[in-house]
């Protein structure tokens, strides 16, 4: 038998009988849910847009684009929980911040595990703890945060579920499927609220088969996609007491009411059903809620007057992306707007480098033409490698502007050692503004610039054509592969609306996500200010 495996026939033939145990009827006779302050039996009752969710096999890969208050945080509990139950596999469920790991653990997870006498009298509570274990059989189930790598590294898995994907730091996520390597299921679970398109739980959804709920009118026989079909599908009539709102079949506007609607009347159709076998994902809104009525969303629709109305609206009713250009002023089309018709190059006629700061540093160079700047190379260098940072400021002979915080150290000997051709960066005050700190042969060279201002100054240049990104099809493969990802942080600098002390709304750019590449552009952008738009070194580095 040379040649064949005879644990992976063995594994294939377990998943084959695995997969046909009923998964619905395991949660109605072992799982009870506490409804309307009453302890009641699992039911999908009042859900029959969920139906189908509960009886399909599995799919090595499932992805909910939900709007809130759907049923699927349950949902894909319940169905780790079963998984646990029939096999035995580690599961790693992962959340945004360790807040949230144990809000979840304590108010989801454990009632449910407590209120059924089946799931209690299968844990071992001497193996696991009250939050971040659950030792089910010979099964286990992990609680984790994902703000740090180690936390997404820590443990191996056969099931990763990664819940509230948005709200997540994208970078540490990735490194949650590497989980799954030494796997023979690699089962992975995703959901989220959308924030914004071609990112988090829409890039994956749009990846997937792409299932959308159809609802067969029953007076003309149309199948509607309600939520793709939205606003076009709501309806109203009347005045005052009278009036009355709904959701209907966009050729005869009947009333498509979820709770007088059969199984029949309704199904998932995906939209790439090639997919389907390898990766499911499913579009959930409260369109078509049962406890939820057309005049609700009218109300809430017509009502959305400010940006974060119009936004929670959509995303948490309709449950699909928002884009506002105020919110996300770095758009794909702007993007492409700023492609030029050259690639990477080695050299300027004077250049400009920004250096973000963290555990990995982005490092932007601009080149100047004479009258726009030129994105002429990018890199990602480790914070303890100085030798790198060296390399290229002495390669591209630039003045850069690097964060000051959190290596300081590393900010200051690079700004000792070049003395001259760069400064340090603080995110303090308002409009740029150029000092100098320490003493002596050690002082160093401080721009300090209000982040917002900053980065909005930055995008109204982009806006105008200043800036002249290469072109993508002149890449080599490792240069196409870091230039996407300068892409993809560059859209994340995304704004969102806060209180400021005196009780006004305003508008800043998001911290801690994702956008170290566009950081280092406003960064490098900084430098030119400050570099006079004609820097030229003509000595030799000071080494201190």
């Amino acid at each position: 038998m040379t040649g064949i495996n005879i644990f992976d026939i063995a594994s294939r033939e377990g998943a084959k009988r695995f997969e046909r145990l009923d998964f619905l009827a395991w949660c109605e006779r072992y799982i009870r849910l506490v409804i309307g302050g009453e302890l009641a039996a699992f039911s999908l009752d009042g859900h029959p847009d969920l139906y189908e969710m509960y009886t399909l096999p599995m799919a090595p890969r499932e992805t909910h684009q939900k709007a809130a208050q759907r049923g699927i945080s349950t949902y894909c509990l319940l169905r780790v929980l079963w998984l646990l139950d029939r096999m035995a596999m580690k599961a790693s469920y992962y959340f945004p911040t360790d807040d949230d790991v144990k809000d979840f653990s304590q108010d989801r997870a454990n009632p449910i595990i407590d209120n059924s006498e089946y799931l209690s009298a299968k844990m071992q509570y001497d193996k696991a703890d009250n939050l971040g274990l659950k030792q089910i059989g010979l099964s286990s189930l992990y609680f984790r945060g994902v703000w740090s790598k180690r936390k997404v590294k820590s443990i191996d898995a056969d099931i990763i579920i990664k819940d509230e994907l948005d709200e997540a730091d994208q970078e540490n996520m990735i490194f949650a499927e590497d989980r799954l390597l030494h796997s023979i299921f690699k089962y992975i679970i995703e959901l989220s609220q959308p924030s914004r398109p071609d990112f988090g739980i829409n890039k994956s959804f749009k990846k997937s088969d792409q299932r959308y709920l159809m609802i067969k009118c029953p007076a003309c026989g149309r199948w509607n996609n309600v939520v793709e079909s939205f606003p076009k599908n709501l309806f109203s009539s009347g005045k005052g007491d009278r009036f009355k709102a709904w959701i209907g079949c966009t050729r005869c506007k009947r009333d498509l009411n979820m709770k007088t609607l059969s199984l029949k009347r309704i199904e998932w159709v995906p939209k790439h059903p090639e997919r389907s076998k390898d990766h499911r994902g499913w579009q959930e809104s409260q369109l078509f809620s049962s406890t939820v009525d057309g005049k609700f969303i009218y109300d809430k629709f017509t009502g959305a007057v400010l940006t974060s109305e119009k936004k929670n609206f959509w995303i948490s009713i309709v449950g699909v992306p928002y884009r506002d250009s105020e919110l996300c002023p770095i758009t794909e089309s702007l993007i492409e707007s700023m492609q030029g018709d050259r690639g990477f190059e080695k050299s300027a006629m004077s250049s400009f480098m920004g250096i973000d700061v963290g555990d990995i540093c982005h490092v932007v160079v601009l080149g100047w033409t004479g009258y726009r700047l030129r994105v002429i190379h990018l890199a990602e260098v480790l914070a303890d490698d100085e030798k790198g940072f060296c390399d290229l400021i002495e390669t591209y002979k630039s003045y850069f502007v690097i964060d000051a915080m959190p290596y300081k150290n590393l900010a200051k000997r690079l700004a000792l050692r070049y003395r001259g051709w760069g400064a340090i960066q603080y995110f303090k005050g308002e409009a740029l503004r150029e000092k100098t700190e320490g003493e002596g042969e050690y002082e160093v060279a401080v721009v300090m610039h209000d982040r917002t201002e900053s980065i909005d100054e930055m995008v109204d240049m982009a806006r105008e054509g200043f800036f002249v990104l290469p072109d993508p099809k002149k890449m080599k493969p490792h240069e196409l592969e870091l230039y996407e990802r300068f892409v993809f942080q560059l859209k994340n600098l995304e704004k969102e609306k806060i209180m400021d002390k005196s009780g006004y709304e305003k508008s800043i750019y998001k911290k801690n996500v994702a956008n170290h590449f566009g950081m280092a552009l406003n960064s490098a952008f900084i430098a030119f200010r400050t570099g006079r738009g004609h820097f030229c070194p003509d000595v030799d580095p000071v080494v201190v």
